[in-house]
């Protein structure tokens, strides 16, 4: 993970190289991992995706000026989103692709971000990778605080502000490396042991096992160099965090009785991640060269589905593992690119911005791509391999960006800044629209949104708050928009069984059928369809389907009333 002290001299080190460019990639990262907004329909996930926006377009700019000073790192950046641009354009759904899933957002625009990101990382001066170690330890303790005022309020595991427990467990393993990294080679900073105490029982209180592991290996990277006597403080202030943290909580802390059900749970997370990981080679498989597009994966994986795969009942839209999940969505193609990449880029990476991109990373190998983890954990590699990347690429001028250069820039600046305001208003509509059942702020949701078809779910599920009450024609509104919202996306199972039920409420028997089989052609194992068919197909007396849907609910240990007796285990 690079043992040279931050402080040591550099390359060109006093060159101002980067420095407003590196101020905006310190800035959204300092903003990534605390914004969340509750007047926004997907409060955690939204603020952060326009962040994105707002970092990625002049991160697109610098990245090509890198490219023009022939930096090979930039350009098998660059030649990694070309070939995923190839991918997204003849995907099944090429817009959905660009977009990636609601609420996920794991589209070719993420990796964009993502390249974009590393690329102000790489020209960012000395006096920005300073300031950002310094933000990125900020920003671990904020969300370790509020993790544990979560725990103290809340029932389950601590997510922090960063949206799902496993993502604060990837932050906080990657902020234990740089706080117990600072304490054990400065003198006179005792004042940060409290702050790897409350960090240390984040770990713990996010549940997770891997976070857990990596926390380990954080510390133990972090004392070579640093003193017995040191390293002694920073353990004793791991094992003081891992003590009280437990002390008052109602969620789940790892290693706590509360924790009992969450290890079951955790421990069928990852056999259903070793089974979906298997059944990702088959897609591989089937589209070896460019695969089925960024964001796409459970559109590549659900039809082969096992029972393994679905214990968790539930569709994983990602990979959990971003080798694989690259495998599936750009080829093996565009994995090999990623590769080339990323290897060039940590060629010469070093100091404590590498540990926290490499703990980033490892922890991406069983967790999904995050929209502010992601680009964190690639402008920490570009900062720490920043000199390296740039001693192989011709000189860049001072600034970086001038000239048409600098024009472009800002104006990249603007087109981010433009689309995170129409991503937040959306948001914010979609979320005034569904609070209070108005039809006309769906609809104007919906035009400032991607064509996602949770929209198109959400436009129906207000229809139908008028059709139980008023009758016709919101009744068939809400039939036509949900019908719409599965058309617009065949491959997920969640809109055919939504459509089952609806159309099973107010329209035909056979167009139910008929909704719940598309939905098990998407996926064999999806329990809502099966739900959804066993419950008509008693109804209508088909004896056969019956028994092949109880037997396959059965198997996944789904109690259904249409199938009698509560599944046994």
């Amino acid at each position: 993970m690079g043992e040279s002290d931050e402080s040591a001299p550099r390359p060109e080190a006093t060159r101002p190289d980067g420095d407003l460019i590196g101020l905006l990639g310190v800035a959204v990262c300092g903003l990534l991992p605390l914004v969340v907004l509750q007047n926004l329909y997907w409060g955690a996930w939204a603020p952060k995706a326009a962040l994105c926006l707002v970092l990625l377009f002049p991160g697109l700019v610098v990245l090509a000026r890198l490219v023009a000073a022939r930096s090979p790192a930039a350009v098998a950046a660059t030649a990694f989103l070309a070939a995923a641009a190839v991918s997204t354009a003849l995907s099944d759904r090429p817009a959905q692709s660009l977009v990636g899933p609601a609420n996920w957002g794991t589209g070719w625009l993420l990796l964009a971000a993502a390249a974009a990101a590393w690329a102000v990382g790489v020209v960012a001066g000395d006096r920005r990778r300073r300031e950002l170690v310094v933000v990125l330890m900020a920003v671990t303790v904020v969300n370790a605080g509020v993790a544990w005022l979560q725990a103290r309020t809340d029932v389950g595991r601590t997510r922090g502000l960063m949206g799902n427990a496993v993502f604060l467990g990837g932050l906080a393993a990657g902020g234990l490396f740089l706080l117990a990294r600072r304490l054990g080679r400065e003198r006179g900073s005792w004042w940060w042991v409290p702050a790897i105490a409350l960090v240390a029982g984040a770990v713990q209180l996010s549940g997770g096992r891997a976070a857990t592991v990596l926390a380990v290996v954080a510390v133990l990277a972090s004392l070579p160099g640093a003193g017995a006597a040191r390293s002694a403080v920073v353990v004793g202030a791991v094992i003081l965090g891992v003590a009280v943290a437990p002390v008052g909580a109602k969620g789940v802390v790892l290693g706590s009785t509360r924790s009992a059900p969450s290890a079951v749970a955790t421990a069928a997370s990852g056999d259903t991640r070793v089974a979906l990981w298997r059944i990702s080679a088959g897609a591989v498989a089937e589209r070896p060269v460019v695969g089925y597009g960024p964001g796409r994966f459970a559109a590549a994986t659900g039809r082969r589905y096992t029972p393994a795969a679905a214990q968790e009942h539930v569709v994983l839209r990602d990979a959990h593992n971003w080798v694989v999940g690259t495998a599936v969505t750009t080829g093996l193609l565009g994995l090999g690119l990623l590769l080339a990449w990323l290897t060039l880029a940590a060629r010469g990476a070093r100091g404590p911005l590498a540990g926290f991109a490499v703990i980033v990373a490892v922890s991406s190998l069983v967790q999904p791509l995050h929209v502010a983890l992601t680009p964190m954990a690639m402008l920490a590699l570009g900062a720490a391999g920043g000199d390296a990347v740039r001693r192989r690429a011709r000189p860049l001028p001072v600034p970086v960006l001038r000239g048409a250069w600098g024009v472009a820039g800002l104006a990249g600046l603007a087109v981010g800044i433009a689309g995170a305001v129409v991503l937040v208003t959306g948001q914010a509509v979609l979320q005034r629209g569904v609070a209070g059942d108005s039809q006309a702020q769906v609809r104007l949701a919906r035009t400032l949104s991607p064509p996602w078809p949770d929209l198109l779910l959400k436009a129906a599920s207000v229809e139908a708050t008028y059709g139980i009450r008023e009758g016709e024609p919101h009744k068939q509104r809400t039939l036509e928009l949900t019908r719409r919202a599965a058309l617009l996306d065949p491959t997920d199972p969640i809109l055919w069984s939504e459509l089952g039920f609806v159309e099973a409420q107010w329209g035909t028997t056979d167009r139910a059928a008929a909704a719940f089989r598309r939905g098990l052609e998407a996926n064999p194992w999806d329990v809502s369809s099966l739900e959804g068919s066993a419950d008509l197909a008693r109804a209508r007396g088909d004896v056969a389907l019956l028994r092949e849907d109880c037997r396959r609910l059965r198997i996944l240990k789904v109690p259904v009333q249409a199938c009698g007796a509560r599944p046994s285990g």
